[in-house]
């Protein structure tokens, strides 16, 4: 649809962006769940299903992973000062 191959997609994308596109969208992902887990009452789940990922485990493994904390404790601790 571009008129380019993936290879060359890839190739300029992370020469303009910095990142590969799968990174890029994950952080995208990450971010939407930060907001809404400081904005929202809604829970872990829907927050999961908002934010793009398949399983609510998978969500809760990675956030953890690239937050230092899960997300119900970064709710618990960030709300409170926000």
């Amino acid at each position: 649809q571009l008129g380019m191959s993936k290879r060359t997609f890839w190739r300029k994308f992370v020469m303009l962006m910095n990142t590969p596109p799968l990174r890029y969208q994950l952080a995208i992902r990450l971010n939407h769940a930060q907001r809404l887990l400081l904005t929202t009452k809604l829970s872990i789940a829907e927050i999961a299903a908002h934010a793009g990922f398949e399983t609510v485990y998978y969500f809760s493994s990675l956030f953890t992973k690239k937050m230092g904390v899960p997300p119900l404790h970064y709710r618990n601790s960030l709300g409170k000062k926000i």
